[in-house]
């Protein structure tokens, strides 16, 4: 979505804000609209009112993003409750120091390459392009629709696309968070996980 202006912004003391913002319709074959959304007090996107209320002033956490190249929060740390959380919107859980992850959590990946190609199904195994100790890389095959941004109504044709690729990284295993920076950890994966 291309944002053409922020209208208003209203701050919040638990640390975020609400953007009133005017959104380009064009890109979605209509007119322009207004839209709500939320932010931390630095700019980084939260998502919806509801949830920035939720996330900040309910439950005291501070959204930010796992890495400066993220476009969205998706952990976040509770002081109050000295525990890092990480989130989607599929779900969210809380991390601190003595939390464990083991096989089958949201946030588990393997420790070795060997064990993580295992666990892929015959369609990942046959995507693989290239296996090194750090990772797996698979290849994706894209499509993408002529027109880009077609009128409401009017017909699209699916052609393929250039491939894009993707890295699965070996992780920890099971391990136990022995510091609130490995409890940020575990709320990262299970964060990217639960996404």
């Amino acid at each position: 979505m291309k944002e053409k202006k922020v209208l208003n912004v209203r701050k919040y003391k638990a640390g975020y804000e609400i953007r009133e913002e005017l959104i380009d319709g064009s890109e979605f074959g209509g007119e322009d609209f207004i839209m709500k959304t939320a932010y931390t007090t630095s700019g980084d996107y939260i998502g919806d009112p509801k949830r920035a209320y939720w996330l900040c002033k309910k439950c005291g956490i501070a959204p930010e993003k796992i890495s400066p190249d993220h476009n969205v929060c998706s952990i976040g740390f509770c002081k109050k409750d000295k525990k890092w959380a990480g989130w989607s919107h599929r779900g969210m859980f809380m991390f601190g120091i003595g939390s464990k992850t083991k096989k089958g959590d949201c946030g588990f990946v393997h420790g070795n390459v060997l064990e993580l190609f295992a666990s892929f199904s015959d369609d990942e195994k046959a995507r693989v392009v290239k296996v090194d100790a750090d990772g797996i890389t698979m290849r994706h095959d894209n499509v993408r629709q002529v027109p880009e941004s077609p009128k409401i109504g009017e017909e699209v044709e699916w052609v393929p696309a250039e491939p894009s690729y993707q890295t699965i990284e070996v992780g920890r295993g099971e391990w136990t968070a022995e510091t609130l920076d490995e409890a940020r950890l575990m709320a990262i994966d299970f964060a990217k996980g639960v996404s």
